[in-house]
């Protein structure tokens, strides 16, 4: 027996050994101590839309090393394109797919990236590699503490605690479970407290090859079609609505089948990006009209430059074991109180220093505004600008004002700028809070604004749509 003991005794003191080691690996994995390097196969590379092309990744990446997520952590993973960083990082996807040059974006499973001169990189004959630290998931660590711990002794103090650690771990589930599960509902997503993940199934954006929210267009027209050309943002992309409640689409009912409306827009895009756009895809299809959607925020960078803003503070959502999304709503409320209070540099605070003549946005904008229609000017193509009024705040002075802003820079560059605040005021001057936002924590305009919308610019285009020629007809002479 003495001889038997000694053999467990040998056992046990090798387990705790090897769990030791264990612990340490996992923390110096956690810190990020452990780089790794992996090659990327060119033949793996498939287009998406515009610059962009995607690489699956497949393990050890997939498991081992966390992508970026909106309001928490970010990739530490690093692209090199023949040992030369590319970047930058963390890029929004619309900017990877419109600007390329060597932006990218990396998911847990998934590779989002462009090449330096926007050549296709299954093909040129270069070099892409990764470099990221590898991190076990945390609960692994904890587990392996638990065991570590079992095996140093404190088996009979953890079976006292036991029961009452279970308490806790059933009274934690019961209370969060449900509040998680309700989050996670349509229902709770569309009328109660908003989208914190992932889309209901009916508001997921259908795109088009072109990774545009349209259907497929041909870049010829059809004989005797007025074609409509709308550069947008978030308003005209329709974020928190269903793809027959955009305004692109309602207009295009209401011109009926003898107007083409072609929408290019993207969630996050300023009136650069609108310049970009117009002149990489939007003149093949020879417009007979540009409409711009603006909004409040376009004097900003587009999107391919850091636009100023604060990120948003993640405090629950850094918490390693859960991925809840009761985290997310809670650093929501965080930072939507931290704004409030003044306590951190809110939304409303930058669009406001994008009209300070004294700061970088202002003078830019102006540059671009022009730019932008002399474009059109060059190509002989009328431009309008639609000012899109938002449900947040349209009775205050200072957003008036914006919109006024907005109204005189367009109409100075020599584009037809129509201010839609009077008949936005006219219809929904009654309403209250957020019974115009498009989601519970969405304050994008709701489906009967896009249908104002569509109205007021279907008003004004219906005369230019009159003057155009129609087709001959190819009937027999009589």
């Amino acid at each position: 027996m003495l001889v038997l003991d000694r053999i467990n005794e040998r056992i046990r003191r090798m387990f705790i050994a090897l769990l030791l080691i264990a612990v340490v690996v996992q923390v110096a994995m956690l810190a990020g101590l452990w780089q790794h390097q992996l090659v990327l196969d060119p033949a793996r590379f498939i287009p998406v839309n515009g610059l962009a092309y995607k690489h699956k990744m497949d393990p050890p990446l997939s498991w081992l090393s966390r992508g970026d997520r909106v309001g928490a952590e970010r990739s530490g993973l690093q692209l090199f394109e023949d040992g030369q960083p590319l970047g930058p990082s963390h890029s929004l996807e619309s900017a990877i797919v419109t600007r390329g040059q060597g932006r990218y974006l990396h998911w847990d499973t998934v590779l989002l990236l462009s090449a330096s001169d926007n050549s296709n990189p299954a093909s040129n004959q270069r070099v892409y590699s990764v470099v990221y630290a590898l991190k076990l998931p945390p609960l692994l660590l904890l587990v392996t503490l638990l065991v570590l711990l079992v095996f140093m002794g404190f088996g009979p103090h953890m079976k006292r605690a036991l029961p009452s650690l279970v308490l806790v771990l059933v009274s934690v589930a019961v209370a969060v479970l449900p509040v998680e599960l309700f989050l996670r509902s349509d229902y709770s997503k569309q009328h109660v407290l908003g989208v914190y993940g992932s889309l209901p199934a009916a508001l997921a954006p259908t795109l088009n090859g072109l990774g545009y929210r349209d259907v497929t267009h041909q870049t010829d027209a059809r004989e005797g079609v007025f074609r409509v050309l709308v550069l947008g943002d978030s308003f005209t992309y329709g974020s928190g609505l269903g793809d027959d409640d955009l305004y692109t689409r309602k207009l295009q009912q209401l011109a009926g089948p003898d107007v083409e409306v072609i929408s290019l827009a993207h969630n996050g895009w300023q009136t650069g990006d609108h310049l970009d756009a117009l002149t990489r895809d939007g003149l093949q299809y020879r417009p007979d009209v540009v409409i711009i959607g603006a909004v409040s925020n376009d004097p900003g960078p587009p999107t391919y430059e850091h636009n100023g803003q604060q990120d948003d503070w993640a405090v629950f959502q850094r918490i390693p074991l859960l991925d809840l999304d009761l985290f997310r709503y809670l650093d929501y409320q965080i930072n939507r109180l931290a704004g409030v209070w003044g306590q951190r540099y809110s939304y409303s605070q930058w669009e406001a220093d994008l009209y300070d003549p004294n700061k970088r946005y202002w003078p830019v904008w102006l540059e671009t505004v022009k730019e932008l229609a002399a474009t059109l000017d060059r190509h002989g193509i009328p431009g309008y600008a639609f000012i899109l009024v938002s449900p947040v705040g349209p009775d205050n002075p200072k957003q008036i004002a914006k919109y006024q802003k907005l109204t005189r820079v367009f109409n100075d560059a020599g584009l037809h700028a129509v201010n839609l605040w009077q008949p936005f005021m006219d219809r929904f001057g009654d309403a209250k809070g957020k019974e115009l936002w498009a989601l519970p924590n969405d304050p994008h305009p709701n489906g009967e604004i896009n249908t104002l919308y569509a109205e007021q610019i279907w008003q004004v285009i219906k005369p230019l749509v009159a003057q155009h020629p129609q087709p001959s007809s190819s009937g027999p002479e009589m």
